[in-house]
């Protein structure tokens, strides 16, 4: 239910519900949510920056909670390709994971 939120609310107008998904995504921590986390990881707009850091940074912290081998592969693939935004936040939870 949360990966369909996540793929398919309009993030503009409902920010909260979404962000909320992603951190429940993170929590539930299946391969599913592996994959849409990956999907929020990435997108983005460029006329809001801060709400899609915001977007960004929660993806990239839910993948660092579920620590499995696929979700810490898709954020050290973030970290070396991407969005300047995404390879950040990725980064960032790499970082973290020390």
């Amino acid at each position: 239910f949360f990966g369909y939120l996540v793929r398919h609310l309009d993030r503009r107008r409902h920010a909260g519900i979404y962000v909320a998904c992603i951190e429940a995504l993170g929590a539930l921590g299946d391969a599913a949510s592996v994959d849409a986390l990956q999907l929020a990881l990435k997108a983005g707009d460029w006329w809001a920056p801060v709400r899609t850091r915001r977007g960004r940074v929660a993806a990239a912290a839910a993948l660092r909670k579920i620590g499995s081998t696929e979700a810490l592969e898709t954020l050290r693939h973030a970290a070396r390709a991407g969005a300047r935004g995404t390879r950040a936040a990725a980064r960032a939870e790499l970082a973290n994971l020390a």
